[in-house]
């Protein structure tokens, strides 16, 4: 990953300081310790910083970035898949390329088509698009939200950030979000666009700040626009036979995994054992030349130890494979695996996730994991719950729930429980489907938020 951020003033009485951008780059050096860029404009009007962990084109991939005319500026924390399909078609449009780098196409894509560049990338990024001929700032985030920005406006200026406590490191601020906090302690995170910070946000997945410089400096203005999502997911059901859906999830799949081997740098996967890491690792083993590195995290406990599954699967495809053990006294590292997230975050698997990927750092740069698998195959026993709760409720006993509900009592914040289960899918029944699986994920309600804050 890499790290970007950036300062821009608001109106023609402040110039911003190139000494805060730097502070705020070093904050992120964890993200990007190989190399370091700067840009700022002649008139002080706006600084852009990067930090770079070089994956692609290692010799020419410098950002920040600029087209041949000077005008434009990009800063981009991501990876763009497509880019050798884009730069062969801008190619014959007539753009000219000084890089190798998947980066580069997104600058010529901007001159091609406008704001509608945003469409034709595939990847993960978030990236500030610099247009200084028309005064124009661009923030955006992929359709997933892989990659995170921060912004906000601080006085005169607009701070922007891949984490939170870059911005914070120019300009603290101590408000809490009241908002953010009732939405961690109801899911165990905080969905964008809010974050802990009374007066920063996130950019939420698909979304995209377009702001005229211009403007806001004429007009005196001092909030920004809203966010908007440039990008519209797919609704076209699926209407062929399983066997047919089958056979193209598996093109899907091997799509997806080989175009995330594109690099010039060793890559790895983290393997638990699980069915979906078991299947990354299957289809990188088959698509690479060479042995694929594989990492495994596991505990003595042998309730939640999953090393044999994973040496298991390691065997098979004839992995390089490391394994780390996380001990049960873990509390040496817990201030510093904390201080890696800038807000309150109720993960489990965040200290084991740590440990498993700073023993990779040593051998890899670029780590393929199974995340997301469950959320896509509805893998967890949540989504058979919303599927008994919504057919409950079409039965027409939502009734029903609210009559068993006043003879249940909360059962505590724990999840896993049986009571618990049954008594988040009681209180479920009252709701559209929507709010349903909102309350099947909760871990505390609004009786016990009011006594909580």
């Amino acid at each position: 990953m890499c790290g970007i951020a950036g300062i821009v003033s608001l109106n023609n009485r402040s110039s911003t300081n190139i000494g805060q951008t730097q502070k705020m780059a070093q904050r992120l050096t964890h993200r990007g310790p190989d190399d370091a860029g700067i840009y700022h404009d002649p008139h002080h009007r706006i600084a852009l910083a990067f930090r770079r962990l070089s994956i692609i084109d290692l010799d020419t991939g410098r950002q920040p970035l600029a087209d041949e005319t000077q005008t434009l500026h990009l800063i981009c924390n991501g990876e763009i898949y497509n880019f050798q399909s884009l730069r062969t078609k801008l190619t014959r449009q007539g753009h000219h390329f000084k890089t190798q780098g998947d980066i580069e196409p997104i600058v010529h894509l901007y001159q091609q088509y406008g704001l509608a560049f945003l469409n034709h990338l595939d990847g993960f990024f978030a990236l500030a698009l610099y247009d200084n001929q028309n005064e124009k700032l661009i923030l955006a985030v992929d359709p997933v939200g892989k990659k995170p920005l921060y912004y906000g406006v601080q006085g005169d200026f607009l701070v922007f950030a891949s984490e939170l406590k870059a911005i914070t490191s120019v300009f603290p601020d101590n408000s809490i979000n009241n908002v953010a906090l009732i939405d961690y302690l109801r899911f165990g995170y905080i969905p964008a666009p809010h974050t802990i910070d009374k007066n920063i946000y996130k950019l939420p997945p698909g979304c995209c700040l377009n702001l005229n410089l211009n403007e806001f400096r004429q007009k005196n203005l001092t909030a920004l626009p809203p966010a908007y999502h440039y990008y519209q997911p797919c609704k076209q059901n699926f209407t062929n036979s399983v066997t047919s859906a089958a056979s193209e999830l598996s093109i899907l799949l091997n799509n997806a995994v080989a175009k995330r081997l594109v690099a010039d740098v060793p890559v790895g996967v983290l393997l638990t054992g699980g069915l979906d890491s078991s299947i990354i690792t299957a289809l990188a083993s088959r698509a690479s030349s060479i042995p694929i590195r594989t990492f495994s995290v596991g505990f003595k406990d042998e309730r939640y130890n999953e090393l044999p599954l994973a040496r298991l699967v390691a065997k098979k495809y004839k992995t390089d494979h490391t394994e780390v053990v996380v001990e049960p006294d873990v509390t040496q590292i817990l201030d510093l695996a904390t201080t890696l997230y800038d807000e309150p975050f109720a993960d489990s698997s965040a200290i084991p996730t740590y440990l498993i990927c700073k023993e990779a750092a040593k051998h890899v740069k670029v780590i393929l994991t199974g995340d997301g698998g469950d959320e896509a195959f509805c893998g967890y026993d949540r989504y058979r719950g919303f599927v008994m709760t919504t057919f409950l409720a079409k039965l027409k006993m939502r009734s029903l729930g609210s009559f068993f509900e006043q003879f249940l009592t909360w059962p505590g914040p724990q999840q896993r429980s049986r009571r618990a289960r049954l008594w988040r899918m009681i209180r479920a029944l009252r709701f559209n489907p929507a709010m349903q699986y909102s309350h099947l994920m909760r871990i505390f309600y609004e009786g016990h938020l009011n006594s909580l804050l």
